[in-house]
C-alpha cells in the first residue's frame, strides 16, 4: 500500500470526486492584469496548452498568466527560480533579452476559482502542496487545473496568492475568455528599454540582495 507521503513524493495526490467551492471570485472589469512574456507573443495571445506552467491544464486549453501588479508579474517570471536564501545569488541581465511586458484589462468581469488556503483545505490539500510546490510537482498541479477546468464550466481561470511575492497571480483559460473581451493598455513593451520596468526590477534585485551580472549599456527610455 502506498502511503500518502509517498503519493506526495510521486506527484500523485488523490483528488476528491468533486472539487466543490463556496463562491467564485471576480476579477472586476477594468482591473489591470500585468504580463511579462516573450516578445513573440502579443499582449492577449495565450500560451499553447502544452506549456509547462504550474497550472497548464494538460493540453485542455491555452493559458495566459498574469498578476495584479508589475512586481508580482516579475517575481512570477524573471525571479521564479531564484533560490532561498537569495542573498549573493546572481541576476543575469541577459535574461531580459526578448522579454516584454504588457498590461491588459478585461472589458467584463472575469469569473475565477480562487485557490485560497481554505479552498485547498476543503479539497484535502495544503498551500505548500499546490501553490508553494516545486516544479517536479507540476504534473499534480496541472491535473488539478484540468479537473477545475472540466468541473467548473463558469470558471474563466484561477487566482492565487503568489508563491514568489505578496501579490495576486492569475491564469486564464483560453477557451473561456474571448480575446475581444481583453483590452490592451500596454502592448509588448521591451522590459530592458522601459525606465519604470527596470526601476522595479532593480528594486527587486536590491530587496533580494542579489548580484546583477551582464548589465548592458545604454540608458533606459520609458
Amino acid at each position: 500500500m502506498v502511503k500518502k507521503k509517498d503519493h506526495e513524493l510521486q506527484g500523485t495526490l488523490e483528488f476528491p470526486e468533486r472539487l466543490s467551492i463556496s463562491n467564485y471570485c471576480i476579477w472586476k472589469a477594468g482591473k489591470p492584469i500585468y504580463r511579462l512574456h516573450h516578445e513573440a507573443l502579443s499582449a492577449v495571445q495565450f500560451n499553447p496548452g502544452y506549456g509547462s506552467g504550474r497550472f497548464n491544464p494538460i493540453k485542455a486549453t491555452g493559458t495566459l498568466y498574469g498578476a495584479g501588479d508589475f512586481g508580482t508579474a516579475a517575481m512570477e517570471t524573471l525571479f521564479h527560480d531564484v533560490g532561498s536564501p537569495s542573498e549573493g545569488l546572481p541576476f543575469d541581465y541577459e535574461g531580459l533579452n526578448q522579454k516584454v511586458y504588457s498590461v491588459i484589462e478585461p472589458v467584463t468581469d472575469l469569473v475565477l476559482v480562487e485557490l485560497s488556503a481554505r479552498t485547498l483545505r476543503r479539497w484535502g490539500f495544503t498551500k505548500s502542496q499546490v501553490i508553494d510546490s516545486t516544479a517536479d510537482k507540476y504534473p499534480f498541479t496541472q491535473r488539478l487545473a484540468a479537473k477545475i477546468h472540466n468541473q467548473h464550466f463558469e470558471a474563466q481561470g484561477l487566482q492565487w496568492s503568489s508563491k514568489q511575492d505578496d501579490g495576486i497571480a492569475v491564469m486564464l483559460f483560453e477557451d473561456r475568455v474571448n480575446k475581444n473581451s481583453l483590452s490592451v493598455i500596454i502592448e509588448s513593451k521591451s522590459v530592458s528599454e522601459s525606465e519604470s520596468a527596470m526601476e522595479d526590477i532593480e528594486t527587486i534585485i536590491d530587496d533580494l540582495a542579489m548580484v546583477p551580472i551582464n548589465i548592458g549599456g545604454g540608458d533606459p527610455d520609458d
